[in-house]
């Protein structure tokens, strides 16, 4: 018995990006039914708590989440707004999550995600199941990468091998392979809201990996 559901992505300080039954901008966890059946979720558990699993039930009626589509559930501790609204509010600062089978003891998923930053949401990467990412919060719809485009980096001509740590908080090490013809590359960090935290211009370049 196992149901093909994972969860997809979350956003653990929504303030500006989609709201509730109530006009509330509260935390959301957003379930992918990936098979071509339709799923029902009654009964079943979700927990941010490890020694804790049956912490929040779904309903004892019908949750439905139809073939290849999502399901949000509101974290909020406000019951009384919804059917699926939960007894628990995720936690900016990175913590544990998990879907339980009715049995209360089988896990579906789980996650244990790290900080997070306001209206960036963390979800699987849409190339591979395993990894995730920070994301552009996409409730409801297929995850989007967060991504910055610069019309100057040609990756014909340079490749970023290496960003250690990642993600980073002071410090970043950045190891580039330069192709010839290049003696000069600027290069900019951005916040995961898309604001240029820091810019520096590097001249008189020789072809090769640089650090």
């Amino acid at each position: 018995y196992n149901q093909p559901v994972i969860i997809n992505e979350l956003l653990a300080k929504n303030e500006t990006i989609n709201n509730d039954e109530a006009g509330e901008y509260d935390d959301w966890i957003e379930l992918r039914n990936y098979s071509d059946i339709m799923v029902n979720l009654q009964g079943h558990y979700l927990t941010d708590k490890i020694d804790n699993l049956t912490k929040w039930k779904f309903p004892d009626s019908n949750v439905f989440i139809y073939p290849n589509d999502y399901l949000l559930i509101w974290c909020d501790e406000d019951q009384g707004q919804g059917r699926l609204h939960t007894n628990f509010k995720l936690s900016s600062s990175g913590e544990f999550l998990g879907l339980l089978l009715p049995d209360g003891e089988t896990f579906l998923d789980s996650i244990t995600f790290p900080s997070q930053t306001e209206d960036i949401s963390f979800g699987r990467s849409i190339n591979e199941d395993e990894e995730w990412a920070y994301m552009t919060p996409s409730p409801l719809e297929i995850n989007t990468m967060l991504g910055v485009e610069n019309d100057f980096i040609n990756p014909a001509k340079f490749e970023i091998k290496r960003l250690f740590p990642n993600p980073f908080s002071s410090q970043i090490q950045i190891v580039l392979d330069i192709g010839p013809y290049i003696n000069k590359l600027s290069c900019s960090i951005y916040s995961l809201q898309g604001r240029e935290v820091y810019s520096r211009t590097i001249k008189n370049l020789n072809p090769g990996k640089k650090k």
